[in-house]
């Protein structure tokens, strides 16, 4: 039986908890079936818990635990858990942001809090609502670690996510920060209107600037051209169910001030990658443009507009 444990009973962690305990209609080869897992859910609220059990033992004894929460409360789920982990579970994390207050990337939450644990980042196109409706997902499994991957992979065998390995932690982790930044700028053009072929101009644009970045920031270059990398940012970036994108588009299409403080994780990154970027920021024009969208949006609509028409 492979234990899993699920944290964080939002819209990912139930898309998640679909993909494996629905298996068995997908495919007709069965490397896993649903009926030799068990799966639960712990969650800050109580109510979203499954049934009653003991949280230290069910992190104690899971093989795979699955962080699904926001960037921002992934340092104290890993303080919460350290002390109760055993040398064999693996920890899956699927945030893609950065950590607010310092900026760190996934990888280096897990390195500096749980230093000797094996862990993987998944990202990619997830759209919960549409995992949930059995409509498919894509996503790069990234570790440092054959064995890791490879357990990570299995579990997804039979499901309707369609996986990737990638060795780049770094890259991965960076790709999800930027797509939900670039995200916000492709909202804003769905929200001027802008009609697909400028759009699409403005996707390749953003995906070329996303690979020099990662690169400068220690990632490979080549990691922002896998499949479920593009695929996300096209996603997340078209999408209204996505944050990033509504909030993109509501810089237009509202006629209210947009605040600050909007649930989107593009918000908090930007201010960090500038910072790493320092005077590098000035080669990225459409992260430029990103930028000041969020921080000075009527300068931002201007600049986007000259981008585009000038």
């Amino acid at each position: 039986m492979i234990k899993i444990l699920i944290i964080g009973k939002g819209h990912i962690g139930t898309a998640i908890f679909d993909l494996l305990t629905n298996r068995d209609k997908f495919s007709k080869t069965k490397i896993i079936s649903s009926k030799n897992i068990e799966v639960n859910f712990w969650d800050i609220k109580p109510d979203k818990r499954t049934n009653k059990f003991d949280f230290k033992s069910a992190v104690a004894e899971a093989d795979f635990i699955f962080l699904c929460v926001p960037s921002f409360a992934v340092s104290s789920v890993l303080l919460k858990i350290k002390s109760f982990l055993n040398d064999k579970t693996i920890l899956i994390s699927v945030s893609k942001g950065l950590e607010k207050g310092t900026g760190f990337t996934m990888d280096q939450i897990f390195n500096r809090i749980v230093p000797k644990q094996n862990y993987a980042l998944i990202s990619g196109p997830m759209l919960a609502k549409e995992i949930l409706n059995s409509m498919g997902a894509s996503a790069v499994i990234a570790s440092s670690n054959d064995n890791v991957l490879n357990a990570v992979v299995r579990i997804f065998r039979s499901t309707e996510l369609r996986t990737f390995i990638s060795y780049d932690l770094r890259g991965v982790a960076y790709a999800g920060a930027l797509k939900n930044i670039y995200s916000i700028l492709l909202g804003a053009s769905d929200g001027m209107e802008v009609g697909f072929n400028t759009k699409g101009f403005l996707f390749g644009v953003a995906q070329n600037e996303i690979s020099e970045i990662i690169q400068l920031l220690g990632g490979k270059k080549e990691t922002a051209y896998l499949p479920p990398i593009i695929g996300d940012l096209f996603a997340t970036g078209s999408s209204p169910d996505s944050r990033n994108h509504t909030f993109g588009y509501e810089i237009f299409k509202s006629k209210k001030h947009i605040k600050k403080n909007f649930p989107a994780e593009g918000i908090t990154a930007v201010s960090f990658i500038y910072k790493k970027l320092g005077n590098r920021s000035t080669q990225f024009p459409l992260f430029m443009i990103a930028y000041d969208l969020i921080k000075k949006p009527q300068k931002g609509k201007k600049e986007l507009r000259e981008f585009i028409f000038e």
